[in-house]
């Protein structure tokens, strides 16, 4: 079963892949919406995962150029989040099959591509073993999510590791400027990198900040917030390393 994975996330777009993969899936990955487009033009896939928020094409533009420019009737899986339902009704209007809202489980992922293709058989999914207990952070998702493989864990720790300090100081200068909407952007993303790592002591008030963002509300308490977010994930980082050696 080949399956395109269209996400700009990076650390999304791995787990996906990772997870997808161990199932013996052919996955492709493309990491805008340009080069999704790209892909299928050039071939047919018997599912497309695509996030709706894409570079170059959105992909409410992809479902659009796969339903009614190339006329495929192949599924289609919407990753959405939290507060951007009206964008998932558009989606289904124009011809997605499914939607699963970030960050999600990866045995919900399967769950969902089983009942699209039912007649595909799907492999049991490993129990996730026992996280080690940590100060600030829980690995267990992650765990489950590499199912034993050591490589895969080390480079999603590594990437949060080497991007998260960069993110954190994007963010903070988009306070600065009250660039809002690209400090949402921002924040939703590091929303997805807090869930892989599981650093739960926080993950409530960058979606605190986005919801502030969302309404145009309280905006003055961001600066508090953001100090509060960059002291813990330094925190957290020094954990990660004790872990990575």
């Amino acid at each position: 079963m080949k399956i395109l994975i269209c996400e700009d996330d990076f650390m999304m777009a791995k787990a996906i892949e990772h997870r997808l993969t161990r199932d013996d899936y052919q996955v492709t990955v493309a990491p805008d919406g340009k080069v999704a487009a790209e892909r299928v033009k050039a071939e047919d896939f018997d599912l497309i995962i695509t996030d709706l928020l894409m570079p170059f094409f959105g992909g409410l533009e992809l479902i659009n150029l796969v339903r009614n420019q190339l006329g495929k009737t192949v599924p289609i899986i919407v990753l959405s989040k939290l507060g951007n339902e009206s964008t998932v009704v558009e989606a289904f209007k124009i011809g997605a099959t499914d939607y699963i809202t970030k960050p999600f489980s990866p045995n919900e992922l399967a769950i969902r591509i089983k009942k699209i293709q039912p007649a595909v058989a799907q492999p049991e999914v490993a129990e996730p073993a026992a996280p080690k207990a940590q100060k600030l952070i829980d690995l267990a998702y992650l765990r489950e999510l590499a199912s034993g493989d050591m490589s895969f864990m080390n480079e999603m720790v590594k990437y949060f590791i080497d991007n998260a300090p960069v993110l954190l100081i994007e963010m903070k200068a988009s306070i600065d400027r009250k660039d809002w909407d690209t400090l949402r952007e921002q924040a939703n993303k590091f929303i997805h990198q807090l869930s892989f790592m599981g650093i739960k002591s926080i993950l409530a008030d960058v979606e605190a900040m986005d919801t502030i963002l969302l309404t145009g509300r309280n905006t003055e308490k961001l600066d508090v917030m953001m100090d509060k977010i960059t002291r813990v994930s330094k925190d957290a980082i020094a954990e990660l390393r004790t872990l990575t050696g």
